[in-house]
């Protein structure tokens, strides 16, 4: 007697996949989670479309329960509409559980000027990175670190500081240098 699998229950699955956007205070923007991957393919248009927007982001986290990953993606408020409506016109495969803004509550996410982060940068290191390429502002960056990081003496708040000026300038000026750089080519 030989043992067959029964293959038919994923042709009948007929379960709803339910699809949370909730407001993320702490990112200032809204989240969507979808419990499932069962209905993989028509989760890909949603994806897609939020992988489209220029404003969107995604974080993966493992779950408390086990190993399981979860999957976050994050986009601005002007889009939640847009999303919704393509939710809701699959309704026999994404349940919509939406969780709106508060009311009253403003962005909590302060835009900082890139010009504070260079001045700090040069206070912090005595070196000017302003009109630097990315690889030779790296460079001053990465030397700096060699000479004064917390593992050969130097002073750990000082680094830090020195990282976050860094990791701003890196993200929001030479990459947009970069892209400016490549627009005009």
């Amino acid at each position: 007697m030989s043992y067959r699998r029964n293959t038919s229950w994923s042709r009948s699955y007929s379960s709803i996949t339910r699809v949370s956007v909730h407001w993320s205070a702490k990112s200032s923007a809204y989240s969507v989670n979808f419990s499932d991957t069962h209905h993989w393919n028509e989760m890909q248009v949603l994806i897609n479309f939020i992988k489209s927007l220029n404003v969107a982001e995604r974080d993966v986290q493992c779950d408390e329960t086990g190993p399981k990953k979860v999957w976050t993606w994050y986009f601005i408020e002007k889009y939640v509409d847009a999303f919704n409506e393509m939710v809701k016109l699959m309704p026999t495969i994404f349940e919509l559980d939406f969780m709106p803004k508060p009311t009253g509550q403003t962005n909590t996410s302060q835009f900082v000027p890139i010009d504070v982060y260079l001045t700090r940068f040069q206070t912090l290191t005595g070196q000017t990175i302003k009109d630097l390429t990315y690889d030779e502002a790296k460079r001053v960056y990465r030397q700096w670190q060699r000479k004064n990081h917390p593992d050969v003496g130097g002073d750990k708040d000082v680094a830090s500081s020195v990282n976050e000026c860094w990791s701003a300038l890196e993200l929001n000026h030479f990459k947009a240098k970069k892209e400016q750089e490549y627009a005009n080519t």
